[in-house]
């Protein structure tokens, strides 16, 4: 950040005054800021936290069958079944399964039957067809048709009856007759995995976002995302300027005003600040002027300037301020004199004697005022 005050970085006429410029920037706040550019390292990093395992609960189920002694009855009954579910106490034997009304005829299942009359079988006025009641089989106190019939075997065993309903009571281990099976059941209790991300300083979120970047190093127990560079501006006092280098070519005109008319065009020649090429015609031969170059720096003041080219010049009268001449000022002056620009003012270079071919005028830059 250049910042340059009092110095002649640029001079040009305007109101008979040397005008400094300073570098143009967005706002004038701006102009007198300075800053510190940085990049900053940032990363972003997650973790996955375990959820509570779920518990579980273990259920039981069984079936039962009944031992058979060469023969085995198959007996039916109208509008009702034994099927899956509940239990069911029959001759004083608990086994699996439960009546439920159903249209037709179903088979009472093996073990059932076989439970009912015991090694001896079925007597043989039970068969064919009749009524009985359902109480008889663990069922309900109510009569129905029944068809049944005595088969010869040498199975062991009545098939398998139906299960029960799944239960937290355990009925024992397995035997012959009975049949167990088992499952485990989840609580509900159970949640599941959840990841959060690292916030600075130690933090955690549930979010990824702006926030989550940090220049932290975390622990094993993060995971690296992602990273980025990031580039930050801190405000800071401005060094000094740096002086640059200036030098400018001028030409110094003593104008003679001796007569009204002389006196006249000489203080009109920087009336706009500007000398044109051919402008001071009416002093040719009633002039004199030096053509000098003089170095300096965007530091050197507007005296220091002045001091240097009346160092320069041999014979010209000292130049003492930027003010212009008037009328009324020159009155009773034998000459007056004015300095002008041709270069070095960050402007084209001007016309002047061996340099005829541009029109571009001189720049009034000071006086004897």
């Amino acid at each position: 950040m250049k910042k340059v005050i009092g110095a002649l970085a640029a001079a040009a006429i305007a109101g008979g005054a040397l005008l400094i410029s300073t570098p143009v920037t967005a706002s004038a706040q701006e102009a007198n800021t300075c800053y510190a550019t940085s990049i900053i390292h940032e990363s972003r990093y997650q973790k996955v936290i375990a959820g509570k395992q779920e518990t579980t609960t273990t259920e039981y189920r069984f079936r039962s069958r009944v031992e058979l002694y060469g023969s085995k009855e198959i007996k039916s009954v109208e509008g009702w079944d034994f099927v899956d579910g509940g239990t069911t106490k029959v001759n004083g034997q608990v086994v699996a399964g439960h009546w439920v009304k159903s249209p037709g005829f179903h088979q009472i299942p093996d073990v059932i039957i076989n439970i009912v009359w015991g090694k001896n079988g079925v007597p043989e006025q039970y068969l064919g067809t009749g009524s009985v009641s359902l109480s008889s089989y663990g069922g309900p106190r109510e009569t129905v048709k029944y068809k049944a019939e005595k088969v010869l075997t040498d199975e062991g065993f009545t098939d398998w009856g139906p299960w029960s309903d799944w239960s937290t009571d355990n009925p024992g281990g397995e035997t012959d007759t009975r049949d167990v099976d088992s499952r485990k059941v989840g609580n509900g209790d159970g949640t599941p995995d959840r990841t959060v991300y690292y916030l600075p300083g130690g933090g955690s979120s549930s979010v990824l976002g702006e926030a989550n970047w940090t220049t932290d190093v975390p622990d094993e127990s993060w995971t690296f995302i992602d990273k980025r560079d990031r580039e930050t501006k801190t405000p800071i006092d401005c060094p000094p300027p740096v002086a640059e280098k200036v030098t400018l070519k001028v030409q110094v005109d003593k104008y003679s005003t001796a007569t009204r008319k002389l006196r006249s065009k000489a203080v009109g020649y920087d009336n706009d600040g500007l000398l044109r090429k051919g402008e001071d015609k009416p002093h040719y031969g009633k002039s004199s002027w030096e053509i000098v170059t003089v170095t300096g720096t965007t530091e050197t003041t507007k005296a220091e300037w002045l001091s240097k080219i009346n160092q320069a010049t041999r014979k010209m009268p000292n130049l003492t301020s930027t003010g212009k001449w008037s009328a009324k000022a020159a009155e009773g002056r034998k000459s007056i004199t004015v300095a002008w620009v041709i270069s070095g003012d960050g402007n084209p270079t001007a016309w002047y004697y061996k340099h005829t071919k541009t029109d571009v005028a001189q720049r009034f830059l000071a006086s004897n005022r």
